[in-house]
């Protein structure tokens, strides 16, 4: 069952991010999902359209989401979808909710922070041996772990350093895309939410996402019960940063690491694939 919620709590996002992003994936599952399985209603609130669109929720009309929430019926169990990095800015108090969240904030189910296929298409997947670049980052400094990452490259030695590729400026979306098709692997640090666009986008080029977070507890797991982490993408707490480098350059076979991100990217990354895998465990919640 899909709740009626009203237009007001489900307006389109202002702004597009990551760059060719035309829908998120909230917003899209919202308009793609026909049948819900199990008993749990779907509640189709687009948090983070809402949550931006009224000052990252410190607006007046966050007064009036909670009071929406407040009136909800609580004999039924319902569930949620969002990617703000701060979750559904509500008290639920003791509503029956489950939240699959990609961000950060109350999650009860992790997903995958998942984003559109940018339109740009290389000739073919090359292989790791014919990248051009070690390792590559492009994006701005919104977190710590993201400063302390690039100093930690530019104190490397030239002939290590000149293995990378870090920007930090705009850039355009094909060169981006350029980038990632060319690197071995991305770094993708987490940014001011838990985790980053980029393990997706790393993904869609056959990049090895490196994803590097502050805390143990600070890493997002997407569907922990099925997809093992290790597949495909590679964890690395900040507090090893000095041994980035090493890591990098000793990664046994790092053609199986792509050859398994291939295989997990649509089934887990793409908006239908997660879509899927939401309806699947909403089944198991029954």
């Amino acid at each position: 069952m899909i709740h009626a919620v009203p237009e007001m709590f489900k307006p389109k996002i202002r702004v597009e991010y990551p760059p060719d992003n035309k829908q998120i994936f909230e917003e899209w599952f919202a308009d793609n999902v026909k049948e819900i399985p199990g008993d749990r209603v779907y509640l189709p609130v687009n948090w983070t359209g809402f949550q931006v669109n009224n000052d990252y929720g410190n607006g007046r009309k966050m007064h009036d989401l909670q009071e929406y929430i407040d009136g909800l019926d609580r004999s039924k169990k319902y569930f949620t979808i969002t990617q703000y990095d701060d979750g559904p800015l509500v008290d639920f108090k003791d509503l029956d909710i489950k939240v699959f969240g990609s961000g950060g904030g109350r999650i009860d189910c992790p997903i995958p922070l998942v984003c559109m296929p940018h339109s740009y298409q290389p000739d073919d997947v090359k292989t790791p041996k014919k990248r051009k670049y070690l390792a590559s980052f492009v994006g701005s400094i919104t977190h710590p772990i993201r400063r302390k990452m690039i100093d930690y490259i530019i104190s490397l030695p030239k002939e290590d350093r000149e293995r990378y590729f870090i920007f930090t400026d705009r850039m355009p979306i094909e060169t981006f895309c350029q980038v990632m098709s060319e690197s071995v692997f991305a770094l993708c640090p987490r940014g001011y939410g838990k985790t980053s666009f980029r393990i997706c986008e790393a993904l869609q080029y056959g990049a090895i996402p490196f994803y590097l977070s502050d805390e143990e507890d600070n890493f997002i797991y997407p569907f922990p019960d099925e997809l093992e982490q290790d597949q495909c993408v590679w964890p690395m707490l900040g507090d090893y940063m000095h041994m980035l480098h090493s890591t990098l350059i000793n990664v046994e076979y790092p053609h199986l690491w792509q050859r398994e991100g291939q295989l997990v990217y649509p089934e887990y990354y793409t908006f239908d694939g997660c879509k899927n895998k939401i309806l699947e465990w909403l089944k198991r919640l029954s």
